[in-house]
């Protein structure tokens, strides 16, 4: 008999539902469990934004008429159906040219790689990778670890959480080819997809096969802090992979995957768990002065909202991009924030609160406590940048408006509406 009072029970009680890699754009808003406060804020800038911003109340619409068709029901089964095959290689190789298109453009418009030379000063340091593990691999051609790059040399460096199938890396050093490049991702073993090779004939790069989320000694943890009957006990790394190194540029883009074999009591509180686990390690590598290319969903999530918040405070400039090509029905954008301050006080807060919502979510336990998310004060302090915070999230809707516009499931729900009034 299972003990559904233990938060670690997979039947353990819990609201929140994950998203899956393949993210119906009709549903119903994902927020983490929260409490009340967090929940009323949420439906609070919800409401003001279906009140000032047209494009968002149309983006609703046509969301809500979208969850109603079955044509979309339908069209979202075989996206998870793909999503579970992924590991098979054609479908690598379509993923791997996507993103590889995607990034090309979003340089294009915002100039992700042109890294200044402002963030990329800091303490003399010997490049060579401090990575001890059975799961490093190199997936790609021609590549060595150079140990002999001193700081004279002022390589460039980049970071790529959740890397796989390596779009963003292959791009990157098209661009930047003698830049140092590091990555994450989860292994093929549990359920993560293959890096595919691609050829780096003057870069140096490294590859860690590792569960991000798993990194507790880089959230803050020590081994005495988990408790013995926690079921990952013995699973928890306290390393900290990539120690030492101070990074250009950290991307990451990690969702959660339908092939990801975990334990059925991380299931509802991964989604969070992996958010959580990649803002801390990409805020705690990047340089003074450095860029955050993030992917994010929904701009007007609250959890997005205050994640925008918090990098328009340390950053000299946060821009929001979407492709028009790729993901358009989807409600995923980029975030790029340049000239980030990791180490001010706000910075060091934003860590504190992630480090929390990590620990929460690893714990089980429910409802997250989020001072920050649901207090008043923070609340007054969005709407005082409600507008900047709206125009960044248009920049996503007005494409995914179009998108949608052009669906065949909106199409099939507008005709079959139309055949019913008749």
């Amino acid at each position: 008999m299972s003990d559904t009072s233990s938060p670690y029970s997979p039947n353990a009680s819990n609201d929140s539902t994950e998203p899956l890699a393949t993210e119906n754009p009709a549903s119903d808003e994902h927020v983490p469990l929260c409490t009340a406060e967090f929940h009323a804020n949420n439906l609070a800038f919800r409401a003001h934004l279906l009140a000032t911003s047209p494009l968002f109340a149309e983006l609703a619409a046509l969301r809500d008429e979208g969850w109603k068709s079955a044509a979309a029901d339908a069209y979202f089964a075989v996206k998870r159906a793909r999503a579970m095959q992924y590991k098979n290689k054609a479908q690598g190789k379509i993923q791997f040219g996507m993103y590889k298109r995607i990034i090309e453009n979003l340089h294009r418009d915002l100039g992700i790689f042109d890294l200044r030379s402002s963030s990329r000063s800091s303490s003399p340091t010997t490049y060579a990778s401090s990575v001890a593990s059975s799961d490093v691999s190199f997936g790609f051609t021609n590549l060595t670890l150079r140990p002999d790059i001193q700081d004279s040399e002022e390589p460039i460096k980049i970071l790529d959480l959740c890397c796989a199938p390596g779009g963003f890396i292959s791009v990157a050093t098209g661009h930047l080819p003698t830049a140092q490049i590091h990555g994450i991702t989860l292994p093929v073993r549990l359920g993560g997809f293959h890096v595919l090779k691609t050829r780096l004939p003057k870069a140096s790069a490294a590859i860690l096969q590792a569960d991000l989320t798993m990194f507790a000694g880089e959230f803050g943890f020590t081994a005495d802090d988990i408790p013995p009957e926690h079921p990952d006990a013995k699973l928890f790394d306290f390393q900290r992979p990539f120690e030492g190194h101070e990074y250009d540029l950290v991307h990451y883009d990690g969702q959660v995957l339908v092939t990801h074999k975990r334990g059925e009591h991380r299931e509802k509180y991964e989604a969070t768990r992996l958010m959580n686990s990649q803002l801390i390690m990409a805020l705690q590598r990047l340089k003074p002065g450095g860029t955050l290319v993030a992917v994010m969903h929904k701009a007007e999530s609250w959890n997005t909202v205050l994640l925008l918040k918090a990098l328009s405070e340390i950053s000299e400039e946060v821009r929001t991009w979407k492709p028009t090509t790729a993901f358009g029905i989807h409600s995923n954008f980029f975030i790029v924030a340049k000239g980030v301050d990791r180490v001010c006080e706000k910075a060091q807060r934003a860590l504190e609160r992630w480090r929390s919502l990590w620990w929460q979510a690893t714990a089980g336990q429910s409802p997250f406590k989020d001072d920050v998310g649901g207090s008043e004060e923070t609340f007054r302090e969005v709407m005082e940048m409600e507008d900047r915070i709206r125009k960044w999230g248009e920049e996503a809707w007005k494409v995914q408006i179009d998108a949608l516009k052009k669906a065949e499931f909106i199409r099939a729900a507008r005709e079959a509406g139309g055949t019913a009034a008749q």
